[in-house]
């Protein structure tokens, strides 16, 4: 049986878990145990603002099978309106997909993707918050343009546990 690595929620590490029967492929890179924990699933970029240092990364990401990252690339800064919620600036990224292992090379959909330089995440701030997180998404397809966007984008931040476990003031009389 083939394992396979799942993101966990937890501290983000990709996890192995049993999968359906596959026969082994010796045309892919092989998957190692250290590229799976260097590959966690994040998205939300912590930062102060929106600016173009929110572009200046690399996400590694291992989906299950593969082990690919993105490297985020400023492109510009644009203004939003959701239908419900954000309305203001985010930042707009250029995503480069750049294979790591578990793919097939010679599959044209890799090569696409690898030659891919209008590919773009739109990343707005939570607010009362550091952090900022996917609002938008394109990709070109030989099909036309693909585009995941938030129509819905309302957030409001938790108290912290501190914020939680501070004793109510005693009243005075």
């Amino acid at each position: 049986m083939a394992r396979r690595g799942l993101p966990s929620e937890g501290d983000g590490v990709a996890r192995e878990t049993a999968s359906a029967q596959t026969a082994p492929n010796t045309n892919r890179p092989r998957r190692k145990a250290r590229r799976r924990r260097e590959a966690r699933f994040q998205l939300a970029i912590h930062l102060y603002r929106v600016a173009p240092e929110a572009c200046q990364r690399t996400l590694p990401i291992f989906d299950g099978r593969r082990r690919y990252d993105l490297k985020l690339a400023f492109k510009r800064i644009d203004t939003v309106k959701a239908d419900k919620g954000y309305q203001g600036p985010v930042v707009v990224c250029t995503m480069l997909y750049r294979p790591i292992a578990g793919h097939r090379p010679e599959r044209p959909a890799i090569k696409y993707l690898v030659e891919q330089r209008d590919m773009e995440m739109w990343l707005a701030p939570i607010a009362g918050t550091r952090v900022l997180v996917p609002f938008r998404f394109s990709i070109p397809t030989p099909f036309g343009l693909g585009v995941l966007q938030a129509t819905y984008f309302v957030a409001q931040p938790q108290p912290t546990q501190a914020a939680r476990q501070t004793p109510a003031a005693p009243k005075t009389q």
